[in-house]
């Protein structure tokens, strides 16, 4: 399991043996985001209606947004488990589209709450997509769904959260990163040859506000809990065991982003008009960062795009599950393009549950300061 796509494959490593906490959300002075019980309903029935929808994809990603937003009184351990059962299937006007995973089924499942928010108390319809830019049904799939559910809940602002590439070096892993925009750059068939190819797609009309992001960053997960030295010597390891790796050391690899001195305190980068890098060929930053993109992930230009033809505003708010990767050893040596990827997604793979939680946290902050 990577970023780049939910495969639901075995893994470089096993994900960190780590339990999410039970938030307390009393400590900020808010109360949980509280589950609505829908009536029994056919899976191709249209959607409730709801003021706010937000979209995540992968197992690591879905897990984290029922946690924070639907069970947040528990634990919660990594896997799929007895929560998903209160998620119900949504197959609405998926005729002529497939699936690129037999045991995805489009366009995927959903389930309702209510967020006490500064102005009204918010109805958020949560989604975990199977619909994806790298697979079938690609961008128009992809672009038929997000569109099928805004006009199945109404909603007025759409959120598209989840994993991502860091753009710089001061986004440490696990910290959110905010934004509203989104640039297409599809490198591989048939996404790039699609019009939107290269177009930027950005919200202008509305920003999440941002007034309980400190309170939030006090619920989050530190990084620095499990990213030990020990830890990150056993996991290069493991990479170094997987891969031809050559002479690269750890010390290669471990940057100002990944060290366990500087996670002990996420942090959510708000970067209002800064893209995201909408690839489908798992794009990375270079070593010193970009001074273009906020981040690097696989969706959300297309879902942009799909908003604003809907008319609804949008925005996209994606965790770091993996820090940016130095791109030349300490002796200036080149780091292959493929090294890198694979370092990334080990990344992912072990702590991406947890940086997915922290995201989530952040995409709680917002609605509720709403």
């Amino acid at each position: 399991m990577s970023r780049k796509a939910d495969l639901r494959s075995l893994a470089v490593v096993e994900p960190i043996p780590v339990a999410l906490p039970a938030i307390d959300w009393s400590s900020i002075g808010k109360n949980a985001p509280q589950p609505v019980t829908l009536p029994h309903r056919q899976s191709t029935a249209p959607l409730p209606k709801a003021d706010i929808v937000v979209l995540t994809w992968t197992d690591a990603e879905w897990s984290a947004l029922d946690h924070v937003f639907a069970n947040s009184g528990t634990t919660r351990g990594n896997g799929l488990g007895a929560w998903d059962k209160g998620w119900l299937a949504y197959t609405r006007d998926t005729a002529g589209y497939s699936s690129g995973e037999a045991t995805a089924p489009l366009w995927g499942m959903f389930r309702v709450v209510t967020v006490a928010g500064t102005t009204k108390t918010w109805t958020v319809l949560i989604f975990h997509s199977n619909a994806h830019l790298q697979y079938q049904p690609y961008i128009q799939g992809l672009r038929a769904m997000v569109k099928t559910i805004l006009a199945d809940t109404r909603g007025v602002y759409l959120y598209s959260i989840g994993t991502a590439g860091a753009g710089a070096l001061d986004q440490r892993l696990g910290d959110p990163v905010l934004t509203n925009a989104a640039q297409l750059l599809a490198g591989t068939a048939p996404n790039d040859k699609d019009p939107a190819n290269g177009k930027i797609f950005t919200c202008n009309t509305w920003y999440p506000p941002t007034a309980l992001f400190a309170a939030a960053q006090t619920l989050m997960f530190a990084l620095s809990k499990v990213v030990t030295q020990s830890e990150l010597h056993s996991l290069f390891e493991r990479f170094a065991n997987k891969y031809s790796v050559g002479s690269l050391q750890l010390a290669d690899l471990l940057n100002a982003p990944l060290q366990p001195a500087n996670l002990g305190a996420p942090k959510i980068h708000s970067l209002q008009g800064k893209p995201l890098n909408t690839s489908c060929d798992f794009a990375m930053a270079p070593g010193a960062g970009s001074p273009t993109y906020a981040a690097y992930e696989e969706d959300d230009a297309a879902v942009g795009q799909a908003a604003q033809e809907a008319g609804v505003a949008f925005a996209f708010m994606r965790n770091v599950s993996d820090t940016v990767v130095p791109d030349h050893t300490a002796a200036g040596t080149a780091i292959p393009l493929t090294l890198r990827q694979n370092w990334a997604s080990l990344l992912y793979d072990r702590y991406g549950l947890i940086t997915a939680f922290n995201g989530a946290l952040a995409t709680w902050a917002a609605i509720a300061a709403s």
